[in-house]
């Protein structure tokens, strides 16, 4: 005999898939089938960061969309926010960069996103590089945007090589 499963236990089950197709198939052809669309596409900004800082990450994000043929994320500047899509001016815990010596100003989980407060020019190249990771990009030891050091807001061609 077959056990019925509750709605509640259904729609569990359903997010854990969507979960998992989601961050496994970044591609996911069907999702739209699937409610995807439910998903706030918005990024929501910490307002702790200044209009200059607010500026230098938008021009990182859009630089690097260019560059990978996305679209230009959304940031709404609306608070600190803990929840989905979250950018927070803080300085990232060393424990989650150990292959840099604990030195990072950026780093990015799970649709979430820790800035350091860096002056504009040095904050724009680390939300390029951590924009980059939402969009599938990886670290490579060459020189550029995508180095785990990156130190210059330039697209080298070991960046283009992570698109491949």
């Amino acid at each position: 005999m077959f056990q019925v499963m509750s709605p509640r236990g259904a729609q569990w089950g359903l997010k854990v898939l969507l979960w998992i197709a989601r961050r496994l198939v970044p591609w996911f052809p069907f999702c739209f089938l699937l409610a995807c669309a439910d998903e706030d596409p918005k990024w929501h900004g910490d307002t702790a960061f200044t209009a200059e800082e607010r500026a230098a990450i938008e021009e990182g994000a859009a630089f690097t969309a260019a560059r990978v043929g996305q679209p230009m994320p959304v940031i709404v500047w609306d608070g600190p926010i803990d929840g989905e899509r979250s950018i927070k001016r803080e300085k990232p815990d060393p424990k989650l960069c150990p292959e840099i010596g604990g030195n990072c100003a950026g780093w990015v989980g799970t649709h979430h996103m820790l800035l350091e407060p860096l002056q504009p020019d040095q904050l724009r190249i680390v939300a390029a590089h951590e924009f980059g990771h939402t969009f599938g990009l990886v670290h490579h030891d060459a020189p550029g945007l995508m180095s785990p050091t990156a130190a210059v807001f330039e697209w080298t061609q070991a960046d283009a090589d992570e698109l491949k």
